[in-house]
């Protein structure tokens, strides 16, 4: 059992030294991020997106696929128009 006088001293900016490695890491891991695809295909049943595209280009396509995904998995898939209306 550790005692208090075991821990770390905390930094001058108010976060432990312990906990400044991993916090920046688990807010990406667990945030949803988005992906634009030109194409979406499955491969051995797991879903997967196919020719990535930026999202300065993905506004000027006449449709393209929107996969969000959050803790490396796919939360859900959106086929998108140029006016980001669900297809």
């Amino acid at each position: 059992m550790l005692s208090p006088n075991s821990l770390p001293a905390p930094s001058p900016g108010g976060v432990g030294a312990r906990d400044s490695g991993w916090l920046p890491y688990w807010w990406d891991y667990a945030r949803e991020q988005t992906h634009y695809q030109a194409a979406y295909s499955e491969h051995f049943g797991v879903p997967k997106g196919a020719g990535p595209v930026s999202k300065g280009l993905a506004k000027k396509q006449n449709q393209n696929y929107v996969i969000i995904k959050q803790r490396r998995r796919m939360v859900r898939k959106e086929h998108v128009t140029v006016a980001r209306k669900l297809m």
